[in-house]
């Protein structure tokens, strides 16, 4: 129900899509500029070692690699890149800290779009309004501010643990065994597992913030209480949510070359802020529009409306 929901609510907030796509777009292009800036010298040591010209020669064998060889050659290049980086870092140190800096701010700034299309899809399922994105956006930056610096730092821990789990399954894929077949699949498991419960945790999170007012880590703790009362029943809707989301986006991927990945993703991340919004309606027993004539009433309001009836017919 919550998942059927959160995707007719998307069909009505579509729009949102193409504000979302636009507002990463502006910010990649200007936090892009800054990273390249800060890594042109790290770029530089790279292609002086050679790294490229190794980077090279494995893209034009990639096609005729088996799983086995092309997972070597890519933890080769890995390793590779890590020891010229190692070997340099004292010169590259000021280098990393602005890069490192520039994604933490990139990082915050795409959060940053949370709070606002919360605010503008409230409007919709409270009661049709219709509200900007760009006037959500101004009217919030604060809030959303803080809460895209919150977020950095709470969600840092599971995208740490997905990429060191990568960078071991890689590894695994190395070896002439069963393993070279289950890895790929464990690690896609272990990404489903991570991001549904990390969805699950702060689903409550943004649109507390919206509905409250309230301070941002009041909203994250009141988030997770609400959200712990039906715990399970979240991660399971969670899970499904990601699991279509990964295919959804991968078989975009795939057959357009990336190209659809620019109507999936934003798509992708408008969807997980409705789901969020329904979850937490639908948690707080409150009704909600899906379009005009569709008003969607949880069973705690259903029961009420029956008690007040009864209390009519005694």
């Amino acid at each position: 129900m919550v998942l059927r929901n959160a995707f007719r609510l998307l069909g009505t907030n579509f729009s949102l899509v193409w504000k979302n796509l636009a507002y990463k777009l502006i910010i990649l292009t200007i936090f892009g500029g800054i990273i390249f800036a800060f890594g042109i010298d790290i770029f530089t040591t790279l292609k002086d070692a050679n790294f490229f010209e190794e980077l090279s020669d494995f893209w034009a064998s990639m096609v005729a690699l088996n799983t086995v060889e092309f997972s070597r050659e890519i933890v080769a290049l890995i390793n590779n890149c890590l020891d010229i980086i190692i070997l340099n870092i004292d010169n590259l140190a000021l280098n990393f800290i602005g890069v490192g800096i520039a994604i933490f701010l990139l990082s915050v700034f795409i959060n940053m779009a949370q709070l606002p299309c919360c605010d503008v899809i409230k409007g919709h399922m409270s009661n049709l309004s219709k509200f900007g994105f760009c006037g959500a956006y101004l009217r919030n930056f604060w809030r959303s501010l803080k809460q895209g610096i919150v977020l950095f730092f709470v969600k840092l821990p599971f995208w740490a643990i997905i990429l060191v789990c990568g960078y071991y399954v890689l590894n695994l894929m190395t070896l002439n065994s069963i393993w070279a077949i289950l890895s790929p699949m464990l690690f896609i498991f272990i990404v489903l597992i991570v991001l549904s419960i990390q969805n699950t945790i702060f689903v409550c999170f943004t649109p507390y913030l919206c509905l409250h007012d309230c301070r941002t880590f009041n909203a994250l703790n009141n988030g997770f209480k609400i959200v712990s009362k039906r715990f399970y029943r979240t991660w399971s809707n969670s899970i499904m949510f990601v699991l279509i989301a990964l295919v959804i986006n991968f078989v975009c991927a795939r057959y357009t070359f990336g190209v659809a990945l620019l109507i999936t993703l934003p798509a992708t991340i408008i969807m997980n802020n409705i789901f969020n919004m329904v979850v937490y309606y639908e948690s707080q027993g409150m009704r909600y529009y899906i379009d005009s004539n569709t008003i969607i009433n949880s069973k705690e309001f259903a029961e009420q409306d029956s008690v007040e009836d009864a209390k009519f017919v005694i």
